[in-house]
């Protein structure tokens, strides 16, 4: 059940920098919460060629700024769908790679109004037993989401890479590397996904 910002006491609990809209609880007690910032990109191919090999231009980004990490991926679909899958994205890699990190909650900030709503109110993205409303009971069990909107100039999602904080060189990374998710293999042109 999702609760209304003024239900839990605050219209603008994201610190100023979105609307929040939706509050999904999920685990309770002591809380360590981060932002996280997503978009779905839909642009043109620049090269004609590589349209006509199959490349797709549209991508789907997420950005954790506290970790400097910026996640960006090309996949084919629309609008809606490239934002539901940087929103699972990143509630995927928060809960694998960050794991250690003691995080108990994530403030997701994006800048389509329709994928928020969408969240706050069930919509067709979000409805009980369809595989996006199973996904969402999954992370809401582990994880407290919040949703907000956020202005486009200031999603972080959208930024330029070198703009984002790098974690210190004597730090220990966050990211753990005993993930049993297989290495990336660089491969310098990739079409992108279909989903």
């Amino acid at each position: 059940m999702l609760h209304s910002p003024a239900s839990r006491g605050a219209a603008r609990a994201d610190g100023g920098n979105g609307t929040l809209i939706a509050f999904l609880p999920g685990v309770e007690g002591r809380q360590r919460v981060i932002d996280c910032y997503i978009a779905g990109l839909t642009r043109r191919p620049i090269d004609p060629a590589l349209r006509d090999a199959g490349f797709t231009g549209h991508l789907v980004i997420f950005a954790i700024p506290e970790y400097g990490i910026l996640f960006r991926c090309r996949v084919d679909a629309d609008p809606l769908s490239l934002e539901r899958a940087a929103f699972f994205t990143a509630l995927r890699y928060i809960t694998t790679q960050l794991k250690d990190a003691g995080i108990t909650g994530v403030r997701v900030l994006s800048s389509s109004p329709e994928f928020v709503f969408a969240v706050a109110n069930g919509g067709r993205l979000f409805e009980p037993g369809s595989e996006s409303g199973r996904l969402l009971e999954k992370y809401r069990a582990r994880l407290e989401i919040a949703v907000a909107v956020v202005e486009r100039r200031r999603n972080r999602a959208l930024v330029a890479a070198d703009s984002l904080p790098c974690v210190p060189r004597e730090s220990k990374s966050p990211v753990s590397s005993t993930s049993r998710s297989p290495r990336p293999q660089f491969k310098p042109l990739q079409k992108g996904l279909k989903l």
